[in-house]
């Protein structure tokens, strides 16, 4: 079925937004005109009406301008304007549903032919399940992005973008030449969109989930509507394909491929590195023990998130040459120590204030720390109650920081992989653990001895200053 289209291009806007996008939805109707600020201008006639589209510039570097319908009261002026103004072309436009979508692109053989596929979805498990096969015999190298509504959004449709991740993990893992990349938009779904291209041509499904005719903001669903085709070799659909296009790469670098944040605890969440400190000073002492020589950052704070079974071991191998107490005994000491300072350990200011936000935006919360599990769980009941789906301690692992396995424990409690956490650390060995983990690491310094270059070189992709950088970081990521 044909679509008459126009389009009249003095100044592009490539890389436009869509504010109302509700307002995209009659792109699917026979008939359509759009044209843009600049056409419009050139149009004195009052008989003329303009419907703005919600279609706006992004950057100033692309021009400003606006895209409208144009309407008649007649169909014999809205042809006679056609055919004096535009140039015409036909899309073709099909049925939204998944199977009617599947048989097109197989026929058209978008998935054996594609190098690059971008898919702006709401769940986007029928298309997964649809093409997964095809996907995981494929024999040559394909990048594909795919942006779906962030699952703690929606409890409606959290097992169907469960199972969209779950697919695409498995295709990934069969297959080593798709890289698949994942990141969530936390609003209404909006536009819906698939796109397949090589370096020759390109075809473009654009569509629209249906709002409320008096309410466009709220979320209907994508029942009985249609998805249009654009060709790239189309010179006329190369417009609207930019718009949507464009549309879809702000939101790419708008939106987060993160759900959960996992936070270390000591000297990231709490001002407890000096009293670490003391404390291990103290049970060296205890044992008659150089205490003198315990150096605040290289003893102590380089071994932050460590176990304390090798902390005191290599404490003992060091500083209590000669003697041989149980490496229990001298725990025992320090945590009495730790005990009897407990009164006077504060949370950083702004901490709880940065995880109440990012929970209130359903970002799943873990706490990964080195300490025991009798130390942690004594500071979160008395400052972060409530606040952690997920706690892993010292006593909830085998190996400790550097090693990945207590942030790799906190993902699967979470039922996440790798790619979809965001590590907050702010020692070396934490940094290395949630590398090696293959997450994300941003470093926090707070009051840290270190330096930002210590942190780079262990792994974090950015070190902030302190509690108000991070909380930049994060609103940043977590939209």
């Amino acid at each position: 079925m044909g679509w008459q289209g126009h389009t009249q291009r003095k100044k592009g806007i490539i890389g436009t937004s869509v504010i109302h996008t509700a307002r995209i939805e009659p792109v699917v109707n026979p008939g359509e005109v759009w044209v843009t600020d600049d056409f419009k201008n050139l149009l004195k006639d009052s008989r003329f009406a303009f419907d703005e589209i919600g279609v706006v510039s992004l950057a100033k570097q692309y021009g400003n301008g606006r895209l409208y319908r144009l309407r008649w009261e007649h169909e014999s002026a809205r042809k006679s304007f056609i055919a004096s103004h535009s140039k015409t072309f036909n899309a073709m436009w099909l049925d939204s549903d998944a199977s009617t979508i599947a048989e097109y692109a197989k026929k058209n053989s978008f998935f054996e032919l594609s190098t690059q596929i971008d898919l702006w979805l709401y769940t986007g498990e029928t298309f997964i399940f649809n093409c997964r096969q095809s996907l995981k015999s494929r024999d040559t190298a394909l990048q594909m992005r795919l942006l779906i509504r962030r699952p703690e959004m929606d409890d409606k449709k959290l097992s169907m973008i469960k199972a969209t991740i779950a697919a695409v993990q498995e295709i990934v893992e069969v297959n080593s030449k798709i890289d698949i990349q994942i990141r969530y938009y936390s609003g209404e779904p909006s536009i819906r969109m698939e796109l397949f291209q090589d370096d020759t041509r390109g075809k473009l499904l654009i569509g629209a989930y249906r709002h409320r005719p008096m309410r466009s903001v709220e979320f209907v669903g994508a029942e009985d509507n249609k998805m249009i085709v654009l060709d790239y070799l189309e010179s006329a659909h190369t417009y609207v394909k930019d718009i949507v296009k464009g549309r879809f790469e702000y939101m790419w670098n708008k939106c987060t491929p993160f759900r959960a944040c996992l936070f270390d605890l000591d000297g990231v969440l709490v001002d407890s590195m000096s009293f670490h400190y003391a404390a291990w000073k103290e049970a060296i002492i205890r044992f008659g023990g150089n205490a003198d020589a315990l150096d605040f950052c290289s003893d102590v704070y380089s071994r932050e998130g460590q176990k304390e079974e090798i902390t005191a071991r290599d404490f003992c191998d060091k500083y209590l040459i000669g003697k041989t107490p149980p490496i229990s005994e001298i725990i025992k000491a320090k945590n009495e120590e730790y005990d009897r300072l407990f009164h006077r350990l504060s949370v950083f200011s702004g901490c709880y204030e940065l995880l109440t936000r990012l929970k209130s935006r359903r970002i799943l919360l873990a706490l990964v720390t080195g300490s025991p599990e009798r130390v942690a769980t004594g500071i979160v009941n008395k400052w972060f109650p409530g606040i952690f789906d997920c706690i892993i301690t010292g006593s909830d692992v085998e190996r400790g920081k550097p090693d990945p396995q207590p942030y790799l424990t906190a993902a699967s409690r979470l039922n996440l992989t790798p790619r979809e956490c965001l590590v907050i650390e702010n020692a070396p060995l934490g940094t290395d653990a949630g590398v090696k983990a293959g997450m994300q690491v941003v470093a926090v310094l707070m009051n840290s001895p270190l330096n930002e270059q210590c942190l780079m070189k262990a792994g974090a992709s950015q070190v902030c200053k302190n509690i108000v950088f991070l909380n930049e970081y994060l609103e940043a990521n977590f939209r």
